[in-house]
């Protein structure tokens, strides 16, 4: 007996696997912006995790990368890249100020 596509262990929907092209294809642009240090780029589950909740009552969201500029220039190519791509960006400090200070 065959089983049908959506059954099958790897299916992913036709939306899902272009969300996986459009990721990867960001990975590349935002890793060039980083002067192709591939370590300041994460798509790493853990490194995702940390960055998809905080201490509001809002339910956690994980990004899909999560780029480390360490200069302005960095930055400015980063949110162009974004601005280009139409990808929402969420800026994230050090992460260590609940109140906002």
């Amino acid at each position: 007996m065959l089983t049908s596509e959506r059954q099958h262990p790897f299916y992913r929907p036709r939306w899902r696997r272009l969300l996986i092209v459009a990721v990867i294809g960001l990975w590349f642009l935002f890793e060039a912006a980083v002067s192709g240090d591939a370590t300041r780029v994460a798509t790493g589950d853990s490194e995702l995790d940390l960055h998809a909740a905080d201490m509001t009552f809002h339910p956690p969201h994980p990004p899909d990368v999560v780029v480390y500029p360490t200069s302005t220039a960095e930055v400015a190519e980063i949110l162009r890249i974004a601005s280009e791509t139409r990808t929402p960006v969420t800026p994230f400090g050090v992460g260590s100020s609940l109140e906002g200070h």
